[in-house]
């Protein structure tokens, strides 16, 4: 007697179903003559960014041409429709109204940090940031962009009160992974105005000159100590 059981398939728990799912339209919809002039007058508010004007452009298109649009297509449209509703636009004045010049530092600070470090993540956005200095964001942009521990950590590390000063000697830390040979003692030669690479702690950033050393290099805060 065989005490193991055969499964001809997998237990159900075990399988993830992966469903698109379209947000169901009428045709009425679909097809209402008014649905091409509601698509002219979204591309004419301030405030698309690119990819949603050539979205736009192209669905008036292909409205112009077939009287109607799709369901995905809809579906899209109808997002960026909403994103301009009157109450959108109010609950977006509320909070560009409590925006204020620190929320921009700090946001231009993370965003610089993104840039530097050829992040893939929120580049458009960060695009945004650093283009244009009256961009304000929406509150679910900020909240994602801002509101966590790597953000909050970029702003500290950027912001705090550098330990070493400018003309004091340091050497590595025992933290340090520098190559071998590339610093033994240096000089600090600036403690300010240095994006940090790092939310960890310690991650402020000095320009620090190698005795014997012709270039300045960058190192972390948590990188060097006083040299004795």
């Amino acid at each position: 007697m065989s005490y193991y059981r055969r499964f001809p398939v997998r237990p159900s728990r075990y399988v993830v179903q992966v469903e698109q799912v379209t947000p169901e339209v009428s045709e009425a919809e679909l097809t209402n003559p008014g649905i091409v002039q509601r698509i002219r007058d979204l591309i004419t508010k301030p405030g698309l960014n690119d990819w949603e004007k050539n979205f736009l452009t192209s669905i008036n298109e292909y409205a112009t041409v077939r009287n109607r649009i799709t369901a995905g297509q809809y579906s899209s449209f109808k997002r960026i429709e909403d994103k301009f509703s009157d109450a959108a636009v109010a609950k977006h004045t509320e909070f560009a109204n409590k925006f204020t010049d620190e929320m921009r530092d700090n946001m231009k600070i993370v965003a610089g940090v993104y840039r530097a470090t050829s992040s893939p993540y929120h580049q458009k956005l960060v695009e945004s940031i650093l283009s244009d200095d009256k961009f304000v964001p929406s509150e679910e942009q900020w909240n994602k962009f801002m509101n966590n521990k790597y953000a909050q950590g970029y702003v500290v590390n950027a912001k705090v009160a550098p330990k070493f000063k400018i003309g004091d000697s340091v050497a590595p830390s025992s933290l340090d992974k520098s190559p071998i040979g590339l610093w033994t003692s240096a000089i600090v030669i600036d403690n300010a105005g240095i994006l940090p690479r790092s939310h960890s702690a310690g991650g402020k950033r000095y320009s620090i000159l190698p005795y014997g050393k012709m270039k300045p290099i960058e190192v972390e805060e948590r990188h060097m100590k006083f040299l004795r």
